[in-house]
Formats: C-alpha cells, sequence, structure tokens
C-alpha cells in the first residue's frame, strides 16, 4: 500500500487546468502506479478509484483519492492521494506484506524489513527522487549506451490504468483493464 501526502495545490493552478495539466492523477500518480507495477513485477489489471466529494471550496476532489489496484499476479494494493494533509508530515509512505515479512519505507529516506522476529533499518542520508539518474538515463539511451529501462508497452499500460483510473472516479465503478 502507498499513500501520498501531496500537498494543497488550488483549483486555479496549471496542474488542473484540462488544456495544459490535466489532473494530478495524469502528472504524479502514473509514477506511483509505475512503482508498483514494478514491486510486483505485473501490470494492473482492474481498477476501482473514489474521491471525496463535497462543496468544500478549498479543496479539489480529485487531489484526495483511494485507488483500488487488481495485478496480473493476483497481488492487490492500494494508493492513497490526499492533497488535504499537514505538509509537515512525511509526504509518502509504503507498505509491502509478503511471505510473513513485511517491509515499511517512509519518504524513501527510511525503509525497515520485518521479519523472523528480525528488523532491520536502512537509511539514507537524503532522499534520492531520481530526477539526475532519469536524464542520465535517458542521455544514455539517445546516445545507444543503454537501453530503456521501461518497455513501450509497460509505458502505455501505466497510461491506460491513469485512464482507467479517471474512467472509475467517474462512473464510481471499478474498470477492468482487460476491457478498457
Amino acid at each position: 500500500q502507498m499513500r501520498v501526502n501531496c500537498g494543497f495545490v488550488p483549483a486555479t493552478h496549471w496542474v488542473h487546468s484540462e488544456g495544459e495539466g490535466r489532473s494530478r492523477i495524469v502528472g504524479e500518480v502514473s509514477h506511483f502506479i509505475d512503482l508498483l507495477q514494478s514491486l510486483t513485477n505485473s501490470p494492473v489489471t482492474r481498477v476501482h478509484a473514489e474521491r471525496i466529494s463535497g462543496d468544500n471550496q478549498s479543496t479539489v476532489n480529485n487531489d484526495n483519492v483511494v485507488i483500488a489496484l487488481k495485478f496480473t499476479d493476483g497481488s492487490v494494493g492500494s494508493l492513497t492521494y490526499s492533497g488535504t494533509g499537514d505538509k509537515a508530515y512525511s509526504r509518502e509512505a509504503l507498505e509491502i506484506f509478503f511471505d510473513g515479512k513485511t517491509i515499511s519505507s517512509r519518504d524513501f529516506r527510511v525503509s525497515e524489513l520485518h521479519g523472523t522476529g528480525k528488523t532491520v533499518a536502512f537509511k539514507t542520508r537524503r532522499q534520492e527522487i531520481g530526477y539526475t539518474e532519469e536524464l542520465q538515463h535517458f542521455v544514455n539511451c539517445v546516445s545507444g549506451k543503454e537501453t530503456l529501462l521501461v518497455s513501450p508497452d509497460e509505458m502505455f499500460g501505466t497510461m491506460k490504468t491513469i485512464f482507467a483510473i479517471e474512467k472509475s472516479l467517474a462512473t464510481a465503478n471499478a474498470v477492468s483493464l482487460e476491457k478498457f
């Protein structure tokens, strides 16, 4: 399960503009879908998304969603993406449960592996967001030194998942990607 405390962005911001940014689901949630697919080594087959509702003018409803994901390997995942939390609170939290073990990570700085009565902690000095590595990988791909880490099919699959999430939000129903 993934939790993102993304911070408030006003409805007038370009990221919410239909012509420019479209939504934070398209611009940001896609990265977390990529992460969950990478961790399961499996594409998404079905989504069900819900957003907050109401007339509170200080929130953007689509910035506050919970998404249930089903993967082809049988795994399930959840993504909570919220723009209403406290900025001082951690931005990202990840928990993975498998084979009697649990991995937890907070802001990709402090991670712990719990299992068989032991806890092993991993800490980094600073958060590695990956911008530098992504640009270097792009340069290496263009110059022929490396091949893409993510195939075009995986990229299109992620966008198909994002569009299915948007459809689920619009219809309040689960959406199968096999029929989408």
